[in-house]
């Protein structure tokens, strides 16, 4: 019976020029034969590819740096340039929707003002994925498959161990923290500021009802896992939206902003918490949030380690001259746009609401 993988090689790669970057990963895992056609043809495919997932996005989609091999005469378009348009794309949205309450600058998707900064939050994004890829991995072993040992931070509590339930993530955490923790100890310093950057960023996107009275914000506080004003609580690492960032990652971004599936974020966060909200398991909420919270401690300390640590490089963000006075010339109402140019991001889908 005739299948893609008997095509011929130029039909093959007309039909993978016609698709979207998650399609076309999707397409590489059906046979080996497939995957070589898309690996050896990749310069063909990824600007097409980009262009139909991205379309709109200039400055996303510039060229990619040749290869240093000058006798490879390859362009750069390979399957690992398309495969960081991922990241690119979450910064890119992240800096624009959020980048000036840290920068005190917009930084719209389309201008080069903002290139260094997106740069630095990507790498946090890569750093996000690392932390949740460790998560999925140890919740698909099987229970059997579970070391014993529980970390003495998390068995604060000796009932929980006598609880067969809180018994099994005891150990399951245990197991995530210690490997987040070596994760984070081989992560350079850049790593570290883009991930805080990432996460302060995230932490401003979210909005919360905003509490009118002492009763209300204690209300507020436990009914969405403590995210404290102005998302402090989740610089400091100390709610319990830092557990599900951290095992969720970047997917769950993607979901909701490229996929433009709704309020994913906020769904899968509510239906989580609320299904831990039980007596019954309320405990795993407080072992989630304690492990999530070493981890962002370790990254921390590892970051304030460095003598570079004393505060963002804000200086380090340069721009072309005449970007800055176009930016400029907006900001004292000299231009007549409501906002700057170039930004992408304003529609509803990209703010993550939480109902009141």
């Amino acid at each position: 019976m005739p299948n893609l993988s008997t095509l011929p090689d130029d039909l093959l790669i007309s039909i993978c020029q016609l698709l979207q970057l998650p399609d076309l990963f999707a397409l590489r895992l059906c046979s080996r034969s497939l995957a070589t056609c898309i690996q050896c043809y990749a310069s063909s495919i990824a600007p097409l590819v980009a262009r139909n997932t991205f379309p709109g996005h200039t400055l996303l989609l510039r060229p990619p740096s040749p290869p240093p091999d000058a006798n490879s005469g390859g362009t750069g378009y390979d399957l690992r340039w398309l495969r960081s348009l991922f990241p690119k794309y979450l910064a890119s949205v992240l800096v624009e929707r959020r980048g000036r309450k840290l920068f005190y600058f917009d930084f719209p998707a389309e201008n080069p003002l903002g290139d260094d900064a997106r740069k630095i939050v990507q790498r946090g994004v890569c750093v996000l994925a690392g932390l949740s890829r460790i998560a999925q991995a140890v919740h698909n072993l099987s229970d059997a498959d579970l070391p014993a040992s529980i970390a003495p931070v998390l068995a604060t509590d000796s009932s929980w161990a006598e609880d067969p339930e809180l018994e099994l993530v005891l150990r399951r955490e245990s197991l995530v923290m210690e490997r987040r923790l070596g994760y984070v100890q081989a992560l350079s310093w850049d790593d570290l500021l883009g991930y805080r950057l990432a996460l302060r960023m995230l932490g401003r996107i979210v909005e919360i009802p905003k509490p009118r009275s002492f009763i209300s914000r204690v209300v507020t506080s436990n009914l969405y896992f403590n995210w404290g004003e102005g998302g402090e609580a989740v610089t400091e690492g100390i709610s319990w939206f830092n557990w599900f960032v951290m095992h969720y990652g970047p997917d769950i971004l993607w979901q909701q902003w490229w996929c433009l599936e709704g309020q994913t974020v906020v769904g899968a966060a509510l239906g989580a918490w609320q299904a831990r909200s039980l007596s019954s398991t309320r405990g795993q909420i407080w072992i989630e949030k304690e492990a999530a919270y070493q981890v962002h401690r370790a990254i921390e300390k590892q970051y304030r380690c460095d003598e570079r640590s004393g505060g963002v490089p804000f200086n380090s963000f340069r721009v072309d001259e005449e970007v800055f006075k176009q930016y400029m010339a907006f900001r004292m109402g000299v231009l007549t746009p409501k906002q700057p140019p170039g930004m992408l991001y304003r529609d509803p889908h990209y703010a993550i609401v939480f109902p009141d």
